[in-house]
């Protein structure tokens, strides 16, 4: 109690000490809940490490290996160094998950990968459970990154979930992979919907606002995300280059665009199809510090 206090006065020299007690009380209670699962974790513990600077962009999915020195380096991370994020599979802030078949470890390679001054934020669901996908989406809509990059979007009401959501966090934006079931209207103009240009004749009509090509399509040619991928591994390599891009879209900017203004940037990086006229395609390679890379 005596530590209590001087930590209290410590921090409070300033006035308002109600409401530093309160603050108090509030840290000390979510320590309480959560070191029980935190404690009997068997996830591995993170890389030591700082902030990398840059806009933060959330990946909601199933995971990722963290322990990966080349995603370590680019976690988004507070001020003791402990990278931003949280598991609501195992209830902790760890979101491991070390399955090379799961999507999500590609897709932060594959957006990390597209634009160097971006940092990562995870967050960890059951991707076949509603109620999981949507404390994430919530949670990511109040966490310090205006990007929000959902690779995969197979639960029932996926499309209602993200534009429920979204409509209530404008200065956010959500880029989602497309999906064949119609989404209903109107779809907030915060809210990107990506496919891979490969999957046209697939996804053709189905509300695609931006159709990826593979890194480098613009520079070296008529170049598509590999075909013999399976369908739900290219959504997810398309929506992270696309968070990607839409962050390189922002590059130098010392304060990022809410949800519909960046939406705007980033589909203005648009070019013409050499293939199908009219329409047009969006490559992931950032000229402002991406680097290609056999993803």
């Amino acid at each position: 109690m005596t530590a209590l206090g001087v930590t209290i006065r410590g921090r409070c020299r300033h006035g308002v000490v109600r409401a530093c007690i309160a603050r108090l009380c509030q840290a000390l209670l979510v320590v309480l809940l959560v070191a029980p699962t935190v404690a009997h974790s068997d996830d591995p513990d993170f890389l030591p490490g700082t902030d990398p600077g840059g806009i933060a962009i959330a990946l909601i999915g199933a995971g990722i290996d963290y322990t990966d020195a080349k995603i370590s380096s680019r976690l988004a991370r507070d001020g003791e160094g402990t990278p931003i994020g949280w598991d609501f599979v195992d209830n902790n802030y760890k979101p491991f998950e070390g399955d090379s078949k799961a999507y999500s470890g590609g897709a932060a390679a594959a957006l990390l990968s597209a634009y160097k001054k971006s940092r990562l934020i995870v967050v960890r669901v059951d991707t076949a459970s509603p109620s999981s996908m949507a404390q994430a989406l919530g949670m990511a809509s109040k966490m310090p990154a205006r990007i929000v990059a959902v690779p995969e979007l197979s639960i029932a009401d996926g499309p209602q979930m993200v534009t429920a959501i979204a409509a209530r966090a404008p200065d956010r934006l959500f880029v989602v992979p497309a999906v064949l079931d119609s989404w209903p209207e109107p779809v907030p103009p915060n809210v990107v919907r990506v496919a891979p240009i490969s999957d046209w004749d697939r996804y053709y009509g189905s509300g695609v606002d931006a159709w990826i090509s593979a890194p480098g399509a613009g520079m070296f040619g008529s170049l598509i995300i590999q075909t013999d991928r399976p369908e739900g591994e290219k959504l997810a390599l398309s929506v992270a280059r696309a968070a990607a891009s839409a962050a390189c879209a922002q590059h130098g900017r010392s304060v990022p665009l809410d949800g519909g203004p960046a939406r705007t940037a980033y589909l203005a990086t648009g070019r013409p199809s050499k293939e199908r006229p009219g329409v047009l395609v969006y490559d992931p390679l950032c000229l402002y510090g991406g680097k290609l890379m056999n993803q």
